[in-house]
């Protein structure tokens, strides 16, 4: 696990910030609009690795993802399986967010929230294509989605959110080339991958 801050202290899409900017003084409630219910869970103990572990592990489902780091108010992660190679230097990710509280954004609840997030890795650049946004953890209960198909290109804070995503995401792109061509390797060599 990343140790919570610099990267996710600059959270950058902007409709993450907004909902992150009213996680502190956000009420927490326990029934979701329509007569659902969800748990709540309690932030973690502590804001340091064991305390967010152990959070963690009483409250998330982690599922097909893949953990990529925490700050004071989100826990990150990268889907594992929601992958779309877009040739050799981008890719289509989903980008996921569980919130260790529970944010009210105008009539939205978000206790978790997903950003289906296109890498450009050389050009260490990214766009947010569709939000999903959910009244409780672990990705439950029913949606509001955001779809913007023709979103600009931002460029990676060298910091954020997004520059440690998107090197994750790039950086296990280039591992997967390579374990390809050594497996295509005639004589077993390593063959190395082109660069991003």
């Amino acid at each position: 696990m990343t140790a919570a801050a610099p990267w996710l202290r600059a959270v950058g899409p902007a409709l993450a910030v907004a909902i992150l900017a009213g996680l502190a003084a956000a009420p927490v409630k326990s029934s979701a609009a329509g007569g659902g219910w969800f748990v709540v869970p309690h932030p973690p103990k502590s804001s340091d690795d064991s305390g967010v572990d152990a959070w963690v592990k009483d409250y998330i489902e982690v599922g097909d993802y893949l953990q990529t780091g925490y700050n004071s108010k989100v826990l990150g992660f990268l889907s594992t399986t929601e992958v779309e190679p877009l040739g050799p230097e981008r890719i289509r990710i989903w980008v996921r967010f569980e919130t260790f509280r529970a944010a009210q954004v105008g009539d939205v609840r978000v206790g978790s929230f997903r950003i289906l997030t296109e890498f450009d890795c050389r050009q260490h650049a990214h766009r947010e294509l569709a939000h999903e946004f959910f009244p409780s953890n672990n990705l439950m209960g029913v949606p509001v989605r955001q779809v913007s198909p023709a979103a600009p290109w931002g460029v990676d804070d060298p910091q954020g959110v997004w520059a440690v995503n998107g090197g994750v995401v790039c950086a296990l792109m280039v591992s997967a080339r390579a374990r390809l061509a050594r497996s295509l390797a005639p004589d077993g060599t390593e063959a190395a991958p082109a660069a991003p």
